[in-house]
């Protein structure tokens, strides 16, 4: 938002290529490795229109808007990581050892309460693994 670019999952929302994103299952996907490379110059010149919404108050801060700004892990590693996982521990593939029941309720409880005692800027408090699918 600070940025005032496409987000992840939009189709020029790769803050690193230049690249229009490709859906597969229901996901915008990235799969080029040598796509063009986004510039900080190509970024102050607002010149990708797909990619930049509006012209960002950072801009005139003087700092690279392509360079300076890392990728976001949580999303594109950690969320997807522990998603799979957790799909794969209570629903996963026949033969694989899979959560009892009883267990998964009793995550799932922990991590509700856990919630009511986070401080209000927590947007998300975290939720029951019933709803991993989601």
């Amino acid at each position: 938002m600070l940025k005032k670019v496409k987000g992840h999952s939009g189709y020029y929302g790769c803050d690193k290529c230049c690249q229009k994103g490709l859906r597969i299952e229901n996901r915008i996907t990235f799969p080029e490795t040598k796509a063009t490379e986004r510039t900080d110059l190509q970024f102050d010149e607002m010149g990708d229109t797909l990619h930049i919404l509006g012209d960002s108050t950072l801009k005139n801060i003087g700092i690279g808007m392509v360079s300076k700004f890392p990728l976001d892990f949580m999303h594109l590693v950690c969320l997807g990581v522990v998603k799979r996982l957790l799909g794969i521990w209570i629903k996963g593939p026949i033969g694989c050892r899979r959560l009892a029941p009883s267990a998964i309720r009793r995550i799932s409880d922990h991590l509700l309460n856990l919630g009511k005692h986070l401080p209000r800027e927590f947007l998300r408090k975290g939720r029951s693994l019933f709803d991993v699918d989601r």
